[in-house]
């Protein structure tokens, strides 16, 4: 990474630029792998923010995520016809 990259990705990270980032998804569309709507978030968004907030903050200072989140389901559906 160039020095310029490095600066901004050491920025502090602000509960204003989550919400600016809540507010542009497509609200019937999933931002993630996890298929929760973006309509999810802009409902909760008040409650969200500061959650978010929280764990970006954590990664960021920790470097690296909870064990939780490495973990995985996988649930078959069967398929009738």
């Amino acid at each position: 990474l160039s020095q310029e990259e490095i600066v901004l990705l050491n920025r502090p990270i602000m509960s204003s630029k989550i919400e600016s980032v809540i507010q542009i998804f497509p609200p019937k569309k999933s931002p993630g792998l996890d298929a929760v709507k973006a309509k999810f978030y802009q409902i909760y968004k008040k409650e969200l923010i500061s959650i978010l907030l929280k764990l970006f903050q954590t990664i960021k200072e920790e470097g690296l995520l909870s064990n939780l989140f490495y973990g995985a389901s996988i649930s078959l559906l069967p398929k009738y016809g």
